[in-house]
């Protein structure tokens, strides 16, 4: 086999072996897409609230306008974690933490 022949045999696997890794690729973002779907549909209530603090309920403590933190309530992680993105600018100190419904602590209140 010349030289020519042996780079042209590897060229051919390498094309091989990226297809297989393009359609692998594929069907992982296909099952990310529908876990992202399943998750956007969970009620497990998760807050965006600053790192100083572990819970929401410390945060809420000490804050003067409690309907300002009870608005960082999201019905799960996933719109958590959408919200911490569309308002990276101001709360890029922030973290999410898993904590009750805004019902819950409404009625505490």
């Amino acid at each position: 086999m010349t030289k020519q022949q042996r780079i042209e045999k590897l060229k051919e696997m390498i094309r091989d072996e990226k297809s297989h890794l393009r359609d692998r690729k594929t069907i992982l973002d296909k099952r990310f897409a529908r876990l992202t779907k399943i998750s956007l549909q969970l009620d497990d209530p998760h807050a965006l609230i600053p790192r100083a603090y572990n819970s929401i309920e410390k945060w809420l403590l000490n804050h003067p306008f409690k309907d300002a933190v009870l608005s960082q309530i999201y019905k799960n992680k996933e719109l958590a974690r959408d919200a911490s993105y569309s308002c990276y600018t101001y709360q890029y100190e922030y973290h999410i933490v898993k904590c009750e419904s805004k019902e819950y602590y409404q009625n505490l209140l």
